[in-house]
């Protein structure tokens, strides 16, 4: 039987560390407890260990100080580090040391006792100094590679890095100052790691291009692709025959793939920028590009702003949780997407996102506790298949409209012609005709403009006006926005039609108006 200690200042760690190992009881026993560096060393003194299990942050002496003076006055005792925090520079302190396995709080039963089984089988192994060195070794460069594949995605995606120092012996050719590019390719089946970096090395670019999947889009993956100053001059075809060779794997594999290549750089700290021209190359394919797979980054394209007919009555139905009319509406939106000719998934994005800002700016209405989604944008910037585009926004609309509709302020009004008096305050801006709010209200039009005049003793343009003109006076009075600016802000695109309107209600130009109550305090009756 062997006997270990445990080096940790918490006591909750240190008989939770006991409980999960008294399975192994058998093999190996606790034969004391240490709150810091010194009280170790000096058990180990009396009771000469054969494991050590210590904590890296530890008062008066932390495992930092201990692992190196263990090592060299007890290179015999196996040692098991454990930390509350993924500090790279504990790792190499525990690689440095020797260390049996670097354990992050919190660890499982199950992963404490394959650590400690695993010391007590060097520990019963003949040969178990020669194989550690080597062992050490192996999971000290595995160690360093995996380290450095995750600086160089954290690169990629922008999240901070303190060094762009590459450590691993396999990925000697990454320096700063290289000549490299970026390929981002989006395929339609699960990457497999190992398998791409078999093709990469089956191809010959095992010593010039690094493979990394993305954290959280299985479908996502980036080729750093290295090249001489002698091969950057035919960068593209490079890139062509290595996106062939993984075109074609995918292909065996009934999948296929779309890449986005970005503009030669030398400095990793351009990787960022590297993959957003990677992204603009993606979404500058078409709905109509067909068996095309490639796109190399050129320059900023200039986006189509689209403008959807039914954009009104989708955020109608969105407002008022009408779910199955959101989905048919949705559904209009793609059809009307495949009708305009060299639409791009760059403009359908550029469209979603300006969508999406508008059913934001509505819900705020209703209370401010509802925050525009970051995660919705990270996603839908990882998106290049247009099915699954629509398929994400279908979701979120989905959801939001759920949401809206238990706090639908039209539910509160008695009637369709109150409904509609409260849409109209609240809507007054938009293009609005009674053709137009009837079938939003599912209402014959001829029925409910009667109806409308009999409820409110106005004829629904008149009423309509009035809402606009009193909107207008309060900018007219409260800010200095030139009259056209004004129009437009209250519903009206035709100026000419503005001033006369106002002038039959107010019995005064817009200007006139401005100069006689400008700054005024108090509102004048109509």
């Amino acid at each position: 039987m062997y006997k270990y200690i445990i080096v940790d200042d918490e006591a909750l760690i240190r008989k939770g560390l006991i409980k999960q190992l008294e399975a192994l009881n058998d093999r190996a026993i606790c034969i004391g407890e240490a709150v810091n560096g010194r009280e170790a060393i000096t058990l180990i003194e009396n009771n000469s260990p054969a494991i050590a299990i210590i904590d890296m942050q530890m008062p008066i002496m932390a495992g930092t100080q201990l692992l190196p003076y263990l090592t060299e006055h007890y290179p015999h005792i196996q040692l098991i580090v454990i930390s509350g925090y993924k500090d790279f520079d504990y790792v190499k302190h525990a690689l440095s040391a020797n260390a049996i396995d670097y354990l992050l709080k919190p660890f499982s039963r199950k992963q404490i006792q394959e650590v400690m089984l695993k010391a007590i089988d060097r520990l019963e192994s003949s040969n178990a100094i020669n194989n550690d060195l080597l062992s050490a070794h192996e999971e000290r460069e595995q160690v360093y590679y995996e380290y450095d594949l995750q600086l160089l995605r954290n690169r990629i995606l922008g999240y901070p890095v303190e060094t762009d120092d590459i450590n691993s012996k396999k990925l000697y050719f990454v320096k700063d100052g290289s000549n490299y590019l970026l390929q981002t390719f989006h395929t339609s089946i699960p990457i497999g790691e190992i398998a791409i970096q078999e093709v990469l090395n089956e191809s010959g670019y095992s010593n010039t291009g690094v493979f990394l999947t993305h954290p959280n889009n299985l479908n996502l993956g980036f080729i750093i692709l290295f090249i001489t100053d002698e091969t950057a001059v035919r960068y593209r075809l490079l890139c062509e025959q290595m996106m062939d060779y993984l075109s074609s794997f995918l292909h065996q594999k009934s999948g296929y793939s779309q890449f986005g290549i970005s503009r030669i750089y030398t400095k990793l700290m351009h990787l960022p920028t590297a993959y957003e021209e990677c992204r603009t190359a993606l979404n500058s394919q078409t709905l109509h590009t067909g068996k095309t797979y490639y796109y190399f980054y050129d320059q900023e394209p200039n986006t189509t702003i689209i403008h959807w007919p039914q954009t009104d009555e989708f955020l109608f139905r969105l407002e008022t949780g009408m779910s199955e009319e959101v989905i048919d509406l949705l559904n209009r939106l793609w059809e009307y997407y495949n009708s305009l000719p060299d639409i791009t998934l760059g403009d359908i994005k550029f469209h979603l996102y300006d969508l999406t800002n508008q059913c934001w700016a509505m819900v705020n209405d209703y209370s401010k506790q509802y925050k525009p989604s970051i995660s919705m944008d990270h996603v839908v910037k990882s998106i290049f298949q247009p099915e699954e585009l629509l398929s994400c926004y279908t979701s979120f609309f989905i959801n939001l409209s759920n949401m809206l509709k238990e706090c639908n302020v039209y539910e509160q009004a008695e009637d369709v012609i109150e409904k509609v008096k409260l849409y109209l305050v609240r809507n007054y801006q938009k293009s609005l005709t009674t053709e137009i709010i009837a079938s939003y209200f599912y209402v014959n039009a001829s029925y409910f403009s009667h109806l409308f005049h009999q409820k409110t003793g106005k004829k629904f343009i008149d009423y309509l006006n009035d809402i606009r003109i009193d909107n207008a006076k309060e900018l007219l009075a409260k800010s200095d926005k030139k009259i056209y600016h004004i129009a437009k802000a209250v519903g009206y695109n035709n100026v000419k039609y503005f001033f006369r309107v106002f002038k039959k209600r107010e019995g005064l130009t817009p200007e006139q108006y401005r100069k006689r109550y400008a700054n005024s305090p108090f509102r004048p009756k109509s």
